[in-house]
């Protein structure tokens, strides 16, 4: 039944929020007064169909109908403010945005219509395809009659045809997709985002461009991903699009310079500038005044990393590089635009990114040299990119080892000159307490300035010099003597240390077994790692459901993370709870299908599943166990259609398991 009033008023009139759009309101208003339409309001209000355009909307009509102020309608987004009302860059008419808006075909969130019983106006968005909160589909299409959506319909979650809108999980959008929807609609809004998305892309530079040149600067980069489709001035967004677009972003600036590689020209003209290599592209967001170029420091940034990473000569438009500010003041300076652009394409170049040639001669090394020491991985390099010729291009850390001929000396020389034994130092090189500054001749060498630097680091933890051992401590030397804890349990006391989680008492010289510790702090470091952080192999072996002789394998792979105590094995729990996470042994699954290991093992395989196999010895043959990934098997246990076995007949139990992950896909 509808409601209104004998002088034409609406009897229901709900306040307005400042993050709906204004036909989003009418509809909600037409709902909350039981009309089949929001047209009845509009003909109160005397509005023709001619007269619906967002932007020429009569506000006052409308106002007087539903009873709420002028300003308060006048203030919600895509509205032309009059006199009085707040202007915002969301009601301004003149506002670029409208380009970016598709309001003929409303599309909303059910998940967010229920919660908030209301359409929030960011959905208008072209762009805005899927929930950032919940991140499902946008509703645009009715399931059941097929239609669009329009503005005229029974309520906010019904269609036009009386049925009730329901979410869809028809479509998946990656991380990085949904991490830029978030962007763009906290900016939209005004509101904070998050500085640190999941996915990497550059958040708070994003948001700093205001939600105008936000759009902008992605309607010109999705442009740019579409190759050889045509151009849209105002972008029509799809979900490949969409994807495409936020992918640029991704991990930034790694899959910008990847996507900059795939735009680029003339990619093997490196005399060439970066206008004639990327053409329209350039020239719209980097030489072109569309944007505040104080806004796109961290473009242009990433930009110049891309023309020193991949060898365009002389270098970019120091335009690009400099503040208009900064160029004026360059040039006052008399400062020809050459003398600027030789000033610029030095101090531009990223100091933390090398390639092959480049690392080769900080090293002193021949390339072939370089390229196979950063593999090994202990130089803390991290690969960033290849180019085009397959050269590696690394980002380097603040400082690069330099070769040295002297003061270089074996693993044994080493451990004798801190005073530890040779494994304590192995460790402590492969977890990067002993930072390698110089190279010798090979790079499994020491050398004597970074061997002092980490016995430095390590007695900084001890600076008071004591004159006599007190009474119920112990000296590191005396206790790298003792067999009863072990190798590993030395390391951890060690690396506890160093870590700040153990704190000496002092030491009595210069040498790291010279430092002092008090005996009971040992005992209860040995005592929390075994009986809190740590069990005994045998026990994982049972929560794991595999032969413990595994666990030592899996020690030895990494998967788990071992404590020697004496001559017992301990495991972490923390190690055995994220392995059980992942795997699953193809020992539970047959329990639970009622077939052997065997059988489950291969039938997996032949799916395509990539198991984990781990050697065991048994009765001198070494029989492997195997581990499947919990998600595949999950889905497989947790089926309706769980296949039947079939004990004494292998192509039967084969036939069905086929079966269910055939149901399952």
């Amino acid at each position: 039944m509808s409601l209104t009033c004998p002088d034409g008023c609406i009897v229901h009139t709900p306040p307005a929020n400042i993050r709906e759009g204004l036909l989003g309101y009418v509809l909600r208003v037409s709902e909350a007064n039981g009309y089949d339409t929001p047209w009845h309001i509009f003909s109160l209000a005397g509005i023709s169909q001619g007269g619906m355009a967002v932007s020429t909307l009569s506000i006052e009509k409308l106002a007087k109908v539903i009873g709420r102020p002028v300003q308060e309608l006048a203030s919600l987004p895509w509205q032309q403010y009059p006199n009085g009302a707040p202007a915002t860059p969301l009601n301004e008419g003149r506002s670029q945005l409208l380009r970016h808006l598709l309001l003929r075909h409303p599309k909303i969130c059910p998940h967010c219509v229920a919660e908030n019983g209301m359409i929030d106006a960011a959905w208008d968005l072209r762009i805005m395809l899927a929930c950032p909160k919940h991140g499902v589909s946008m509703v645009d299409r009715c399931p059941a009659c097929q239609h669009k959506l329009t503005w005229f319909r029974r309520g906010l979650g019904h269609c036009r045809c009386g049925h009730h809108l329901t979410a869809s999980e028809r479509s998946s959008f990656p991380q990085h997709t949904i991490d830029l929807l978030q962007v763009i609609y906290d900016t939209l809004h005004g509101l904070p985002t998050n500085p640190i998305p999941p996915s990497g892309i550059p958040a708070n530079d994003l948001h700093r461009l205001g939600i105008d040149d936000l759009l902008k600067l992605l309607t010109k980069v999705g442009n740019a991903t579409m190759e050889r489709e045509p151009r849209e001035k105002y972008a029509a967004y799809d979900p490949d699009r969409l994807v495409r677009l936020s992918g640029v972003f991704e991990n930034w600036p790694k899959q910008f310079h990847r996507f900059l590689q795939s735009i680029d020209l003339n990619p093997d003209q490196v005399t060439m500038g970066l206008a004639r290599r990327f053409g329209c592209f350039y020239s719209d967001l980097v030489a072109a005044k569309r944007i505040a170029k104080e806004k796109m420091v961290f473009f242009r940034t990433a930009f110049g990393e891309y023309a020193h990473l991949y060898g365009v000569t002389p270098g970019a438009d120091p335009r690009f590089f400099l503040t208009p500010t900064k160029w004026q003041a360059m040039r006052k300076q008399g400062l020809s635009p050459s003398q600027i652009r030789l000033q610029t394409g030095e101090t531009s170049k990223p100091t933390n990114m090398v390639n092959q040639t480049e690392l080769a001669q900080r090293l002193g090394v021949r390339p072939i040299t370089a390229k196979r020491w950063a593999a090994q991985g202990l130089l803390g390099l991290e690969l960033h990119s290849t180019l085009a010729g397959g050269q590696p291009v690394y980002k380097t850390p603040v400082s690069l080892p330099r070769k040295v001929n002297t003061g270089t000396m074996d693993v044994r020389t080493a451990a004798k000159h801190l005073g530890i034994p040779v494994s304590m130092l192995v460790r402590l090189r492969r977890d990067g307490y002993y930072r390698i500054g110089h190279l010798g001749v090979y790079l499994t060498q020491f050398n004597e300035l970074d061997l002092d630097r980490l016995r430095t680091d390590i007695l900084d933890h001890a600076p008071k010099i004591l004159p006599e051992l007190p009474a119920g401590h112990i000296t590191l030397t005396a206790f790298f003597r003792m067999k009863l804890y072990g190798v590993e349990n030395k390391y951890q006391i060690v690396r506890s240390i160093l870590d700040g989680d153990l704190v000496p008492t002092g030491r009595r010289g210069e040498s790291i077994g010279d430092m002092v510790i008090a005996s009971n702090l040992i005992m209860a470091f040995r005592e929390d790692m075994s009986r809190h952080d740590t069990i005994p192999s045998s026990r994982a072996a049972k929560t794991l459901e595999c032969d413990p002789s595994i666990c030592v394998a899996l020690v030895a792979r990494g998967e788990l993370h071992g404590v020697h105590h004496g001559r017992f094995l301990y495991v972490t729990t923390q190690s055995v709870a994220a392995f059980r996470a992942k795997y699953i042994s193809c020992v539970s699954i047959a329990k639970q299908l009622g077939s052997s290991s065997r059988h489950v093992a291969r039938l997996l395989s032949d799916q395509g599943i990539d198991l984990l196999s781990v050697p065991r010895t048994y009765r001198s043959k070494a029989i492997p166990q195997t581990f499947c990934p919990r998600e595949p098997a999950e889905r497989l246990l947790n089926s309706k259609s769980t296949p039947s076995m079939y004990p004494d007949t292998a192509q039967g139990f084969k036939s069905d398991l086929r079966n269910t992950f055939i149901e399952l896909d």
